[in-house]
């Protein structure tokens, strides 16, 4: 059989030369593999779109407000905090802003601001492949309702502003210059400056949760939370306004999209003594039925924080950031009185499903997450799941005049039962 060997010494087949074309295969493959993976992981992170793009920082400033602009392609995902000055690490008081799927491109241009603003510096960083960071250096310590962050569609544009304290009259010229003082600052919270309502009708708002872009939970048969919320809203909304001494205002009354801060934003422009945002449940288990109610605080379990997440437009890993914000609201009698809602409106949902309705109601309880649709607000406020826009038969009730018009007047006998009463209300737990 000589010469019969595939891998003779003058055969192009040689051991020799298979492993070294197998190994140039592998090396090639390496990489390609070194070049495409960062940018396949990043589009992954960005939900399959390319990245966002910071176009400008600008700086502008006011009497009384200074303002930070982040320009950029289109709306962002974010989160911000407040971070306490580190001597050791000679560290600044520090407000940040993390966009997420964003990059940052060579030689964005920063406005810088004057030697005399609170704001010491203006930062950039690209944290990771898919996240920007802001960072604004504050001289001063501030707290959550010194500044606000706000975003808009059309441009697409982040607004951080600051707003400037008005020195006390009695203060040292030295202390006037200083808008951020320490001094004026850390003994006492001030309350927002909101104008004293006169005497009149009880107002609430009605949130309709999601709209216009954003559709919400796609439940049963692709009926859409958006569509459920608002017709529900609507019924609510006929309710109140034919009871005697009560007043309804609707955030949206047409399938519009509002940012979530936008809807805080209407609650205190109209002085709202409270505040009802409506929602659908969902969830990938198409069995689990039932209503909750939910207030602002911390996340009371994880069902909870995921609930949050998805009505907040993050991740359930994130809500622990959005959380910091409340460690100064804690004491807020805001949250004490929204609590207080929470059981009288969820406790006569239970009651009434029950008895005027005639059905069964799985009882989820009152809990409470950082809801961000609640924060803004300056009055008691909740946000209901009303049923499982994923369950098929909840899904089929919702969509009735019927359920929506018995739901509609038991939120409201909850809504009458907390403003005739000032007791702590009995939270229900879930069953």
């Amino acid at each position: 059989m000589k010469g019969c060997c595939p891998f003779s010494k003058n055969s192009r087949f040689s051991p020799l030369s298979v492993m070294l074309e197998q190994n140039s295969k592998i090396i090639l493959l390496l990489f390609l593999l070194s070049i495409l993976l960062p940018t396949m992981s990043a589009t992954a992170r960005s939900g399959g779109k390319s990245l966002n793009t910071v176009r400008s920082i600008s700086y502008r400033h006011t009497q009384n407000r200074e303002i930070i602009t982040l320009s950029l392609q289109r709306e962002v995902s974010y989160r911000a905090r407040f971070l306490d000055h580190n001597p050791k690490k000679k560290l600044p008081y520090r407000l940040f802003i993390d966009l997420f799927n964003t990059r940052l491109p060579d030689g964005i241009r920063t406005s810088a601001p004057p030697e005399s603003s609170c704001i010491s510096k203006i930062r950039t960083a690209q944290r990771n492949s898919t996240t920007t960071r802001i960072v604004l250096d504050i001289q001063n310590k501030i707290f959550r309702e010194d500044y606000r962050i706000t975003q808009s569609e059309d441009p697409p544009e982040i607004t951080i502003t600051l707003f400037k304290k008005t020195p006390s009259k009695k203060m040292s010229t030295a202390s006037a210059n200083d808008r951020f003082s320490e001094k004026n600052n850390l003994p006492k919270k001030q309350p927002r400056k909101t104008p004293a309502k006169t005497r009149g009708p009880c107002v609430v708002v009605i949130d309709p949760g999601h709209g216009g872009k954003d559709p919400g939970a796609i439940g049963y048969r692709g009926i859409q939370e958006k569509d459920i919320c608002l017709s529900l809203a609507k019924q609510l909304y006929k309710h109140i306004n034919s009871k005697q001494g009560y007043k309804a205002v609707l955030t949206r009354n047409t399938d519009i999209f509002l940012s979530l801060d936008d809807r805080g934003a209407i609650a205190n422009k109209h002085q709202a003594d409270i505040f009802v945002s409506l929602h659908a449940n969902s969830h990938e288990d198409h069995r689990l039925t039932g209503i909750e109610t939910y207030y602002l605080s911390f996340a009371s379990d994880e069902a909870a924080r995921k609930v949050a997440a998805r009505e907040n437009f993050t991740s359930p890993a994130e809500i622990s950031d959005l959380e910091m914000i409340f460690f100064d609201l804690l004491q807020n009698n805001k949250i004490n009185q929204s609590s207080i809602l929470a059981g009288y409106v969820h406790n006569a949902m239970i009651e009434k499903l029950a008895n005027g309705y005639g059905k069964k109601v799985r009882n989820l309880g009152v809990k409470h997450a950082p809801m961000r649709v609640l924060i803004n607000t300056e009055m008691p406020c909740i946000l209901i799941e009303t049923a499982f826009i994923s369950n098929p038969r909840e899904a089929k009730e919702l969509k009735t005049t019927a359920f929506q018009k018995t739901l509609a007047a038991s939120i409201f006998n909850g809504i009458e039962n907390f403003t005739n009463a000032k007791k702590t209300a009995f939270k229900t737990t879930g069953s």
